[in-house]
């Protein structure tokens, strides 16, 4: 215990990125350039034969890697002593895999999902007939269509929340 006071235990890692021996700082470091789920991968939003590509990031989710690093510091450190060398001696033994703590901003992603509506919505037109004197015009109505953002955001919160991505169809 003396050895890994200011460092994480032996065997100690998040969602792969091995933090051994490294202190808070270094943790940080080495998780902002490895782990890299809200800004490298993409969401595939599909509406019709329309695409757009989405990080995560961009549809409202962050990753808080301080608050990784301190619970990947936190392992092992709880202060009962007996549960906490049998947690340090299982990271040693067999290593521990942490989950890293992501946060969602729904009002982020509803922001990014009216973009993306905004080439897709369209009012409704009523279906209307005109006459002039003998003359019959006859316009056909439209039906209107709108992006619904709040059950869009409903259908990424599992993927988010097990750090995958997925082709989602938008709700209109």
């Amino acid at each position: 215990q003396i050895v890994y006071a200011n460092s994480n235990y032996p065997g100690v890692s998040v969602r792969g990125v091995a933090l051994s021996g490294l202190s808070r700082e270094s943790a940080i470091d080495k998780l902002s350039r490895e782990f890299t789920y809200t800004t490298k991968t993409n969401f595939i939003l599909r509406e019709g034969d329309k695409t757009w590509n989405a990080p995560p990031a961009q549809l409202g989710a962050t990753f808080d890697v301080a608050t990784t690093a301190d619970a990947a510091f936190g392992y092992g450190r709880s202060g009962k002593l007996d549960l906490d060398l049998i947690d340090q001696f299982w990271a040693w033994y067999e290593g521990i895999d942490l989950a890293p703590i992501i946060t969602f901003d729904s009002n982020r992603g509803a922001a990014y999902l009216k973009t993306i509506s905004a080439q897709i919505d369209r009012a409704a037109v009523e279906a209307s007939l005109t006459v002039n004197g003998t003359d019959v015009k006859v316009t056909q109505g439209v039906f209107g269509r709108t992006v619904n953002a709040e059950k869009t955001l409903a259908k990424l919160v599992a993927p988010l929340r097990a750090i995958t991505t997925t082709e989602v169809t938008l709700v209109v």
